[in-house]
């Protein structure tokens, strides 16, 4: 259909989250998931909010998660536990592979943004 933008297009002026913003949002939950952190509507909302600057209502993390089916949302009882749980050798290891990954992806310049090397936190 010629001049018709499909419904998602049509309404990005309205959403809270730019597509750009979103697919940042999307890429730390990817991160989380990876490091063993389950993707919880709490933790979506606040880094939706710091993210945007302005308030996310209560419906909003379902509608994103809708546009991004890629994603799962994990329910816990008990996340304190599963941190605890996350947190292991093998896990640490994998968090400095992906951020080795990411500084290597973006360019990013030793000593920038504090970020130290395993060796200088005596973690080897």
């Amino acid at each position: 259909m010629r001049g018709v933008r499909i419904h998602v297009e049509a309404h990005v002026s309205q959403q809270k989250l730019l597509p750009a913003a979103e697919d940042v949002l999307v890429e730390w939950a990817k991160v989380l998931g990876r490091r063993g952190v389950p993707l919880t509507y709490s933790t979506l909302t606040t880094y939706a909010s710091e993210i945007s600057g302005k308030q996310i209502g209560i419906c909003w993390p379902k509608r994103f998660l809708a546009r991004h089916p890629e994603l799962k949302l994990k329910m816990t009882t008990s996340l304190e536990k599963c941190r605890a749980k996350a947190l292991n050798q093998t896990a640490v290891e994998g968090f400095y592979d992906i951020l080795e990954g990411m500084v290597k992806k973006f360019d990013i310049k030793p000593g920038t943004y504090g970020i130290w090397t395993r060796r200088e936190c005596n973690w080897e």
